[in-house]
């Protein structure tokens, strides 16, 4: 009696460790995408009231699967970012490229794009500031 417990003993464990083996490697998947962006700060300085300043924002996918850019959200009207709809493959660069309209603005600004992309991680914020001087003071110039 104590040799089949033993048997059976061993069996759920031999058992219940290839099952948690097994699982480890369905679960344990290396395709990724991943973009790395040179930076992720532009700051335009001092620019004129009314002017608009452009800004790439390069980035590399290091990942080992196609990386796609699904959505760039802007936090006001006065930001507008583009990027290609097209995936970048694995080792390939891109660019998501934010034009600020200054427009009725004055002072320090900050703005903010929200990168959504189907990697790892799947979110990433790009920011711009700088500062914009009033209209009196172009014209005293």
């Amino acid at each position: 009696m104590y040799k089949i417990f033993k048997l059976l003993l061993t069996v759920i464990c031999v058992t219940i460790f290839l099952a948690c083996n097994s699982k480890v490697k369905i679960n344990n998947s290396n395709s990724y995408a991943r973009a790395k962006f040179i930076d992720t700060v532009f700051d335009f300085k001092t620019i004129n009231a009314g002017e608009k300043i452009s800004f790439s924002f390069m980035f590399k996918n290091i990942g080992n699967s196609d990386l796609q850019i699904l959505d760039a959200q802007t936090g006001c009207s006065c930001t507008n970012a583009d990027f290609s709809k097209t995936p970048v493959a694995a080792g390939a660069e891109s660019k998501i490229n934010v034009t600020f309209d200054s427009f009725g603005k004055v002072g320090n600004q900050y703005e903010s794009i929200r990168v959504k992309t189907n990697g790892q991680p799947a979110e990433y914020v790009l920011q711009i500031y700088g500062l914009v001087t009033p209209p009196e003071l172009i014209s005293n110039q």
